[in-house]
């Protein structure tokens, strides 16, 4: 299991790997032809079973690497394929036993979700036609991470992207210009970010040829706990209201 780059062992690059497909630095045919398929990507690597790769998937990928996580009995993917002898929890041994009550499951985990939340805050700047300016993603509350998923959406037709940063574990990012979309992923075991702390720093610069308006910038996507011995990663909705930048003449 977790094997996503079919070189025959779970190791930290498999993580990196479920990133970079995740933002699309990494394509089906950057792997081995036995693993560019997506499905058989999923059969070994969705460990929470929600039906797609994602940076909790990487997380846990890491977390099996270094000993916290049981890939056959703490992971949801390890029950629902039989591998634990001993067995797991009630709601685990349920979930293989009976595959309509894996829907039930992954209700309740959308419903936790939209319980576990984290307020983020966009920088709203002022700038010029063919200035830069830098817009910071950050906490409003201390925070536990485990790993991120977010994409930044932006009005292409004014603005482009001069760089891109963050501190986070595993970060990386793409820039989708013409969609206007920066797609970004980190995966780690766990990190502590004080309020205020910045999960990622982005610098724009405003064409010469954009109008006086204003221009908002929107934070979609998702977050992950820690990694803790024996659990898979929750997930936190992240709530932040639109960043922007006000081009004046």
């Amino acid at each position: 299991l977790g094997d996503v780059d079919c070189d025959g062992t779970l190791s930290a690059i498999d993580a990196s790997v479920v990133l970079g497909l995740f933002v699309g630095t990494l394509v089906d045919g950057d792997l081995p032809s036995s693993c560019a398929d997506p499905a058989a990507r999923l059969a070994v690597s969705d460990w929470d079973l929600n039906g797609a790769l994602t940076p909790i998937d990487a997380s846990v990928t890491l977390g099996v690497f270094v000993g916290l996580i049981d890939p056959f009995c703490d992971t949801p993917l390890g029950i629902w394929l039989g591998l634990c002898p001993s067995g797991a929890a009630m709601e685990s041994r349920a979930l293989a036993a009976a595959p309509e009550k894996r829907g039930a499951a992954k209700e309740r985990r959308v419903r936790k979700v939209a319980r576990d939340k984290a307020k983020l805050r966009v920088d709203r700047v002022r700038a010029r036609p063919g200035e830069e300016v830098a817009l910071a993603v950050t906490t409003r509350k201390a925070l536990e991470l485990g790993s991120s998923g977010l994409s930044l959406g932006y009005d292409a037709s004014a603005l482009e992207v001069v760089s891109v940063e963050s501190g986070l574990e595993g970060f990386l990012y793409r820039v989708d210009a013409g969609a206007g979309v920066i797609h970004t992923a980190s995966a780690g075991l766990g990190e502590s970010l004080d309020a205020g702390e910045a999960l990622m720093r982005v610098v724009f610069r405003v064409k010469p040829e954009a109008g006086r308006g204003r221009y908002p910038v929107r934070v979609e996507g998702d977050l992950g706990g820690p990694v803790l011995a024996g659990q898979i990663p929750e997930p936190i909705r992240p709530v932040a209201r639109p960043g922007l930048v006000r081009v004046r003449r």
